[in-house]
């Protein structure tokens, strides 16, 4: 289970973006009580945090012509609606550079090991080298 960096999103391999959405989901589901170290930091946030993501990930599948759904899409709405109190687009504070960097690094290792193609790399990476260097500069 992760969240990957919001900065990645439009550049996931279709699998990895598909994925996040269950996984977001999941997550919505869960909320308080997300067990997975990995992001159980979104306990400490309103589930709005993991809905914007949500969100942004369904839109990408939209723009990429991906079916999706729409009854989950509808489920995950109506508990976040249930659950939340702040209706503002947040972004986790863990996703910093340090986070997107460990993202990276993930992804490309799922690149050498071939489920993530070279044209889904070379996006990722060129996403990555232009958030960094926007940073320095």
């Amino acid at each position: 289970m992760r969240i990957w960096s919001k900065r990645l999103i439009d550049v996931l391999p279709t699998k990895q973006l598909c994925a996040m959405r269950y996984e977001l989901g999941d997550m919505i589901k869960q909320h308080p009580n997300i067990k997975h170290s990995l992001v159980k930091f979104a306990n400490n946030y309103d589930p709005i945090f993991l809905y914007y993501y949500f969100m942004d990930v369904c839109n990408e599948m939209n723009k990429r012509k991906i079916n999706m759904k729409q009854s989950y899409n509808n489920e995950i709405m109506e508990l976040i609606c249930n659950k939340s109190s702040n209706q503002q687009n947040q972004i986790f504070k863990e996703d910093n550079n340090e986070y997107l960097t460990i993202c990276y690094w993930n992804l490309y290792e799922k690149y050498i090991r071939g489920t993530i193609s070279y044209e889904d790399w070379k996006r990722i990476d060129n996403r990555y080298k232009e958030v960094i260097n926007d940073e320095i500069n």
